[in-house]
């Protein structure tokens, strides 16, 4: 005998089959406000409470979230990393210069790596300003199941969020965005480049750092400093010096030229640190011998990048990171934040570890 619930669950599970069909099909825009209840309700004759049952099912599947106050929206659940969906890197315009030597062509080349590994694919995308409606429709078309980014615009960050795509920041963050972050460990970086000149007793330690307004900047020189605080001393001002990719060897010229010349540089960029070699070159200056170093290297760039870069002379000690194991982390949060859209927010430090050159 089929009760009054059972044809009430026919129904529903009908009307939740033919909502179904549209939002894996595309007629609905994942990031959008399905109709009302009320609205959707007089399409498919059913009362209110059948239709909510309907909508509830979706939501269990992923497809739907519901919104206090202003309905379900369409989450991009229906795109299956699984069935060929995507992920999609969008690179913005103030990635941390020289992070990856080759800037994003290289880091979408280790999130291409990563994704391969599990089955997956990515595809990279550039952050325009005044564009983002452009990009959101770019991302719908190839049917993206979530977004990976370095980009620091607010507007962009929030629309991926709108839109409903789970995002990960790669090799940045941003406060107050409500977005996952995997990033350097630049505090420890700082920390252990600190701890290993001050223990070499080291008394003029200069500070050659990047003057973007990136993450890394406070959080290696936070390190240094914690450093220094934990050693009861503190850096002095006049050997703070921060420069850019334009005027990088000029500053550290400056700073080597000085009559109290540092006898320890920490230069926490991989750029700055070959600015350093080339100004103490021209100066006739060798690292090691008139001034000891410590630089920053991707761990996977630094045989082909970093230590070519002194020749035959000493290598200075190096604070490396894995470009590999942050895509790997990334892709697994993105992915755990697709299963489970309501999770916290968390901040994820890749390990950074001080190297000493074995030749």
């Amino acid at each position: 005998m089929t009760t009054r619930a059972d044809k009430l669950g026919h129904r529903a599970d009908t009307v939740a089959t033919a909502l179904r069909s549209e939002i894996v099909g595309g007629k609905v825009r994942t990031g959008t406000l399905l109709p009302s209840v009320r609205a959707l309700a007089r399409r498919y004759s059913l009362d209110a409470k059948t239709l909510w049952r309907a909508l509830k099912g979706l939501e269990s599947e992923r497809l739907v979230v519901a919104e206090p106050g202003r309905g379900f929206r369409v989450l991009p659940g229906a795109n299956d990393p699984l069935a060929g969906c995507p992920v999609a890197l969008v690179l913005g315009d103030a990635s941390d210069p020289g992070q990856l030597e080759s800037g994003s062509n290289a880091l979408l080349s280790v999130l291409h790596a990563a994704a391969g590994a599990r089955g997956l694919s990515a595809v990279g995308f550039r952050a325009e300003p005044g564009k983002t409606g452009q990009l959101l429709d770019q991302l719908r078309s190839i049917r993206a199941f979530g977004a990976v980014t370095d980009c620091l615009d607010a507007q962009v960050v929030d629309a991926l969020r709108g839109a409903g795509f789970p995002v990960v920041m790669f090799d940045m963050s941003m406060e107050a965005r409500g977005v996952d972050a995997v990033m350097q460990d630049g505090y420890r970086g700082g920390l252990l480049a600190a701890r290993y000149f001050l223990g070499r007793g080291k008394q003029r330690i200069a500070w050659l750092g990047d003057d973007g307004r990136t993450p890394h900047r406070l959080d290696r020189f936070a390190g240094v400093a914690a450093g220094f605080f934990e050693a009861g001393r503190e850096m002095d001002a006049s050997f703070r010096v921060e420069a850019n990719r334009a005027n990088g060897v000029e500053k550290a010229r400056e700073l080597l030229s000085r009559g109290d010349r540092p006898d320890a540089v920490i230069a926490l960029w991989s750029y700055l640190a070959l600015a350093a070699k080339r100004a103490a070159d021209e100066l006739g200056l060798a690292v090691e011998r008139d001034f000891e170093m410590v630089g920053w290297s991707v761990a996977e760039n630094y045989a082909a990048h970093y230590r070519p870069a002194f020749g035959a002379g000493p290598v200075p000690p190096c604070v490396t990171w894995s470009a590999r194991t942050m895509a790997q982390t990334v892709l697994a949060r993105l992915l755990e934040r697709r299963e489970h859209p309501g999770l916290e927010p968390v901040t994820v430090r890749i390990p950074a570890e001080l190297n000493f050159d074995r030749g």
